[in-house]
């Protein structure tokens, strides 16, 4: 991840999007989640971080991956250059969900989510996404998130804008696709940037400009960014605290391995020399 939590908290940090007077940051629902399942860990001891215990509370890997993820894809939104709008966490009224993430640029319309599966197995086929046997609707939530936010955007004057979501699968153990509906990518998180960046340009830059306006002047969330804000320094926290267990675990192990070599480096000399 290169530096998403620090650039979270200067929402103006990246001068190669363009600015929208939309302040709100994404909802980083996996990172929520995380924080939360992380409030019930019982407090290492003094041995358990000698020794570099994970951190992480029971049941709380998936969603930090999942929240690792959220990051990830906003670094990747931050850095898009010009031409590029973004815009996090998008209300849609009550027939459909909001956005977490809605990008107009010359490739189009983009509607971005993560779906935390770490590890899992996850199955896609024309309007079925399962993970580990689990039936999940997030194939017709984006169908009903693309007609809504094309409903939004279109008027009289052109023609009928396509939109296109992206579902993008936290570290999944297993991605099989087979088949989905027109205007829907899965991918895993790994090759989200990728996907992005190689999109063909479709849209005029005329037609980009008109299309973002009328996204910046859409109703905002204004009441989630201080505990989103709080949620990122608390998360960034444990990052820290989880990269350093794993970096003792290394060294323990390593220390483990000399031990051990030089013990039986010790004692085939012995018998060497007693043979002598």
């Amino acid at each position: 991840m290169r530096g998403g939590i620090a650039s979270m908290g200067d929402r103006s940090s990246s001068d190669s999007v363009e600015t929208v007077a939309r302040p709100q940051l994404p909802p980083f629902a996996a990172l929520h989640e995380c924080l939360e399942l992380q409030t019930a860990a019982p407090p290492r001891s003094p041995v358990a971080r000698l020794f570099g215990l994970d951190p992480l509370a029971r049941g709380a890997l998936r969603s930090y991956r999942g929240a690792m993820a959220e990051l990830f894809v906003v670094d990747v939104l931050s850095t898009m250059g010009e031409g590029w709008t973004v815009l996090h966490s998008v209300p849609m009224g009550p027939d459909a969900a909001d956005l977490d993430h809605l990008l107009i640029g010359p490739p189009g319309v983009l509607v971005i989510s993560v779906a935390s599966h770490a590890e899992q197995k996850v199955w896609v086929g024309e309007r079925i996404f399962m993970a580990d046997d689990v039936r999940h609707p997030y194939l017709p939530f984006a169908e009903h998130r693309n007609r809504a936010v094309a409903a939004r955007l279109a008027a009289d004057d052109r023609a009928s804008v396509t939109v296109t979501s992206c579902i993008v699968v936290a570290d999944p153990g297993e991605l099989t696709v087979t088949r989905t509906v027109r205007q829907i990518e899965i991918m895993a998180s790994r090759d989200f940037e990728r996907w992005l960046r190689n999109l063909p340009r479709l849209l005029s830059p005329g037609l980009v400009s008109v299309l973002a306006a009328e996204a910046a002047a859409w109703p905002a969330v204004t009441d989630a960014d201080r505990d989103t804000d709080r949620a990122l320094l608390a998360f960034d926290a444990l990052r820290r605290c989880v990269r350093r267990a794993f970096l003792l675990r290394i060294g323990w192990i390593a220390v483990g391995t000399l031990l051990c070599y030089g013990a039986l480096y010790r004692g085939a000399a012995m018998l060497l020399g007693a043979a002598s």
